[in-house]
C-alpha cells in the first residue's frame, strides 16, 4: 500500500515543472530566498548540538502519563490573618554559593520584611561558602533540597513552604534598589484587586558602559493550592487563563546576563543549554522552552542555530494558535538578522511585522535595526529616513502609554527609554545626509542631538564628521564640550587614523586635527600632538613640518601656537642647515604662546612650573627681541637663562652666542 501511495504521489507531481520534497527536519520560510531550494530551514537534532551534551535516556520526568506538568499542591492554611495564612507576603529565594551578592540581596529586601507582615523562605541548594548564615541574620526560615539541575523544583520548595497570602520570587543575585513601591501595593490594599504583580528586573549586560536592559518580570502572584513554577531553567510561574497584572516600578539590578566576560558567557550557556534541550524534548508542544533556546543560542553568536529553532516555533505556535510565542520567535528571528547583518532582514522584517501583533516598543527597535543595518548596506536614503521615522514614531507612542509593552514585549524596551536609541537614530539620520552631500538636511537631523546619550553609533558620528566639508566639520564640532571631545579622543583618533589613510587633502586634514584638539584642554594637548606625530609616516611628518615651518599666519589661538612648537622642537634633533633658523622659529613659536598662556608674573617667578623646554623656548626668543634692540647685555643675560631652564638646547644656545660675540 505504501509503495503505491509513492508511485501515486510520484504520478502526481510529475506534472509539475519543479517539485521539491520538505523533510521532518525541515520548515519552509516562503519568501526567504528567489531561491526556493534556501527557503528549507534544516532544524538540528538535540542530540547534535555543537558542545552540548544530550541523552534522553538520563531525564528525570516532570511531566506526568497524561502530559501535565508534576509538583505537589500547597497546603491549605486557615487559621491566619489573611484569608487563612499567617503573612500578606512569602518572600522565596533559591540560594546556591552566593556569598559575593547575597548580602546585598538581603539588605535589598530589609525594608519590605520590616515594614510588612512578610517572611523569608530560603532554599539551600547546596551553599558552603557562608550564605547561609548570612540569610539567617535576616531572619530567613532554610529548607535543604538538594540540587538536581532544575530550578523550577527549588522554587517550588519555597512555594510549597510559603505561608503568606502573596508569594514573591527573586534570585540571590537581585539587588533591590528600590522597594516603596511594593510595600505600598500591599499597605494601601492594591494587592487585593490583582492576582499577579511585576517588579522591574535592571539586567545589566555591559555595567561598566552602564548598559542595561530593563525587564518588567512576573515575579508576584496570589498564592492558591496549584501556584508552582514550570521549567528547569528559565522558570515561570504558571496560572491558569488571563490574569491582570499589576505592574509596579521597583527596581531589581542583576548581574546575571552581563557579556563583558565571553568565557563566562559561554560557560553559562552550555549549562542552560544542557538543561534547556531536556525541557525542549519533554514538552515539545510548549514553545515557550524552545523560544529560550533559540535564544540562548542568539546571545553567543550561533546566528544558524538560533534561526533554525525560531524558525521551527514560529511554525509550530502558528500550527497551535500560540500567538505570544508566534511573536516572540519571529522577534528572536528579526534580531538574529540583525546580529548577523543579513541582508534579508528587510524582506522578512517587511514579510512579518504585520503578521504578529507586535508592541511599539518592538516595532520600534525592529526598525531602529533596519535603519542601522540600512546605512550599513548603502541602502538608498528614502529607504533609511522612512525606517528612522518609523522607529521615532513607534517610540512616541510607546511613551504615550509604556505599560502594554513593558508587559508584553519580548524586547525593543531598552530602545524606547531614555536617549540613547534616540541620539543613535539620530547619528545615523546625520550620516546618511552627509553621505548624500545632503549637509544642511544632515545639521537638522541632528539639532537636538545629546552627545553624552550617544552609545553604539560614536565611531559613525566621527566618520562622518571627518568626511564632510569644512563647514559641516565646524559645525558639528561645535556641540562638543571639552570634557566631551577628551571623552571621545580614542574614538576620534581612531577615524582619523582611518580617514588619513584614504589620502584627502593633507592641508585639510590636518586643520581638522587642529580644530578638534582645540577642544582638548592643554594637560592633555602635547599627548593628542605626539598621537598625531606618530599616526604620520616619514613623508607625511616633513610635510606637516613644512606646513608649521613656512606659515606666516600669526593670528593663531593658544592651542594652535602649542601644536606648532611640538611640531618644530620634533626637528630640532634633525641636523639640517637651517637647523638655527628652526631653532629661532620654535622660539618664536613658544614665544608667543607663553606670553598668552601664563602671567608674566608667573614666567619671571622663582619657583615658576613651566616646562623647561618651554621656557627655555621663551628666553631665546626675548634674546633675538634684544639684539634687534641692540640690548648686547639683555641678549647674554637672557641666553643663560634659558641654558639653565633647559640644558638639552646648549648646543643650539651655544652657536647663537658664538654668533652674536664673534
Amino acid at each position: 500500500a505504501k509503495t503505491g501511495m509513492e508511485q501515486a504521489v510520484k504520478n502526481y507531481i510529475s506534472g509539475y515543472k519543479e517539485s521539491y520534497e520538505v523533510k521532518s527536519s525541515q520548515v519552509v520560510l516562503s519568501g526567504w530566498s528567489e531561491n526556493i531550494a534556501e527557503c528549507f530551514i534544516d532544524i538540528p537534532k538535540l542530540n547534535e548540538i555543537e558542545n552540548i551534551e544530550f541523552d534522553e535516556n538520563s531525564i528525570t520526568p516532570t511531566r506526568d502519563s497524561e502530559g501535565n506538568y508534576i509538583f505537589k499542591k500547597n497546603p491549605v492554611y486557615t487559621g491566619g490573618r489573611y484569608d487563612g495564612r499567617e503573612f500578606i507576603l512569602t518572600i522565596g529565594v533559591p540560594v546556591s554559593n552566593q556569598i559575593a551578592t547575597i548580602e546585598d540581596c538581603m539588605k535589598g529586601i530589609k525594608p519590605i520584611l520590616d515594614e510588612l507582615d512578610a517572611e523569608l523562605v530560603v532554599v539551600d541548594t547546596g551553599s558552603k561558602d557562608g550564605t547561609i548564615e548570612v540569610c539567617k541574620k535576616y531572619g530567613a526560615r532554610v529548607v535543604e533540597f538538594p540540587w538536581c539541575d532544575n530550578m523550577s523544583a527549588a522554587r517550588n520548595v519555597a512555594v510549597n513552604n510559603a505561608k503568606g497570602l502573596w508569594y514573591m520570587s527573586i534570585d540571590d543575585d537581585e539587588i533591590f534598589q528600590d522597594v516603596q513601591d511594593i510595600i505600598d501595593f500591599f499597605k494601601q490594599g492594591t494587592y487585593r484587586k490583582y492576582q499577579m504583580a511585576s517588579y522591574i528586573q535592571r539586567n545589566y549586560l555591559f555595567p561598566e558602559n552602564n548598559v542595561y536592559k530593563d525587564d518588567h518580570v512576573r515575579r508576584m502572584v496570589r498564592m492558591t493550592e496549584n501556584t508552582h513554577f514550570e521549567g528547569r531553567i528559565h522558570d515561570c510561574i504558571v496560572l491558569n487563563g488571563n490574569v491582570e497584572t499589576c505592574k509596579l516600578n521597583s527596581v531589581a539590578v542583576h548581574y546575571g546576563f552581563r557579556r563583558d566576560d565571553y568565557n563566562r558567557v559561554l560557560s553559562k550557556y552550555q549549562r542552560n543549554v544542557s538543561i534547556l534541550l531536556k525541557d525542549v524534548y519533554e514538552f515539545p508542544e510548549d514553545t515557550r522552552y524552545n523560544f529560550q533556546l533559540a535564544n540562548e543560542f542568539r546571545c553567543v553568536g550561533a546566528g544558524k542555530e538560533a534561526m533554525a529553532f525560531s524558525v521551527k516555533g514560529m511554525a509550530v505556535s502558528r500550527e497551535l494558535n500560540q500567538i505570544y510565542f508566534e511573536k516572540t520567535h519571529t522577534g528572536c528571528l528579526l534580531e538574529c538578522l540583525y546580529d548577523m547583518r543579513s541582508d534579508n532582514i528587510f524582506k522578512v522584517t517587511e514579510a512579518v511585522i504585520d503578521k504578529v501583533p507586535f508592541t511599539y516598543a518592538e516595532r520600534a527597535l525592529y526598525y531602529f535595526n533596519l535603519a542601522e543595518v540600512g546605512f550599513e548596506k548603502n541602502r538608498p536614503l528614502d529607504e533609511i529616513v522612512s525606517y528612522a521615522d518609523k522607529y521615532l514614531y513607534f517610540r512616541k507612542e510607546y511613551i504615550k502609554d509604556p505599560t502594554f509593552s513593558q508587559l508584553n514585549s519580548f524586547s525593543g524596551i531598552h530602545s524606547c527609554e531614555g536617549e540613547r536609541f534616540l541620539s543613535d537614530i539620530r547619528c545615523i539620520l546625520c550620516a546618511a545626509y552627509a553621505k548624500e552631500k545632503k549637509y544642511d538636511e544632515a545639521l537638522r537631523s541632528i539639532e537636538e542631538l545629546s552627545i553624552d546619550d550617544i552609545f553604539n553609533e560614536k565611531y559613525l558620528l566621527m566618520e562622518t564628521m571627518l568626511h564632510g566639508n569644512m563647514e559641516f566639520y565646524t559645525e558639528l564640532l561645535s556641540k562638543f564640550t571639552s570634557a566631551q571631545a577628551m571623552l571621545w579622543y580614542t574614538s576620534f583618533r581612531r577615524e582619523f587614523k582611518c580617514y588619513l589613510r584614504e589620502k584627502h587633502d593633507f592641508k585639510e586634514t590636518i586643520k581638522k586635527y587642529i580644530l578638534y584638539i582645540q577642544k582638548v584642554n592643554m594637560n592633555s594637548l602635547e599627548e593628542c600632538i605626539s598621537d598625531l606625530i606618530d599616526t604620520l609616516d616619514e613623508e607625511k611628518r616633513d610635510e606637516l613640518f613644512e606646513m608649521v615651518y613656512r606659515a606666516n599666519d600669526y593670528k593663531k589661538s593658544i592651542h594652535e601656537l602649542y601644536f606648532d612648537s611640538i611640531i618644530l622642537k620634533s626637528k630640532l634633533k634633525d641636523k639640517r642647515e637651517d637647523g638655527l633658523e628652526i631653532f629661532f622659529k620654535y622660539a618664536e613659536s613658544v614665544w608667543n604662546f607663553v606670553t598668552g598662556y601664563y602671567s608674566e608674573k608667573l614666567i619671571e617667578s622663582d619657583n615658576c612650573i613651566i616646562p623647561g623646554d618651554e621656557l627655555a623656548g621663551y628666553y631665546v626668543h626675548k634674546a633675538v627681541l634684544c639684539t634687534l634692540a641692540g640690548e648686547r647685555e639683555g641678549i647674554v643675560r637672557n641666553l643663560r637663562c634659558a641654558l639653565k631652564s633647559f640644558p638639552g638646547f646648549k648646543e643650539q644656545i651655544t652657536e647663537i652666542l658664538n654668533i652674536i660675540l664673534g
